[in-house]
């Protein structure tokens, strides 16, 4: 009977140590593929470390391009502003001229216009 206990608690180590071996594998097994999950998100998160770098770079460039256009934008809005204010000035003073030479002219002019549009009435007259 002690034999047989015996065996009986050999066969129950031997199942727990199968049993704990087992286990161990398959947490070693479970260990490395979160080892491995690890590594791989690693490798991504350095991976988008280095994209979202380059990106930053992208758009400090493209801001500073941005800039330089709305500068060169602007420079060119204000020499429009300058350009038609000067010729608003320039047609303002040639219409004033204008205006004045044609007051001028209607006031020595006024006689002999007021004869020319006299003619055909009298023409019309003298033959009645």
């Amino acid at each position: 009977e002690q034999k047989q206990a015996k065996a009986s608690l050999q066969r129950h180590e031997r199942d727990v140590q199968l049993e704990v071996s087992r286990k161990i594998r398959q947490a070693e097994s479970r260990a490395q593929a979160e080892e491995l999950k690890l590594q791989n998100a690693e490798r991504a998160l350095s991976s988008a470390k280095l994209e979202l770098e380059s990106l930053r770079r992208k758009v400090a460039v493209n801001a500073t391009y941005a800039q330089t256009l709305a500068t060169g934008a602007e420079q060119r809005v204000q020499q429009a502003m300058e350009v038609s204010s000067a010729m608003v000035e320039k047609v303002r003073n040639d219409g004033h001229g204008r205006c004045l030479a044609a007051e001028e002219f209607a006031k020595e002019e006024e006689p002999r216009i007021a004869a020319v549009v006299a003619l055909p009435a009298l023409k019309s007259q003298a033959t009645k």
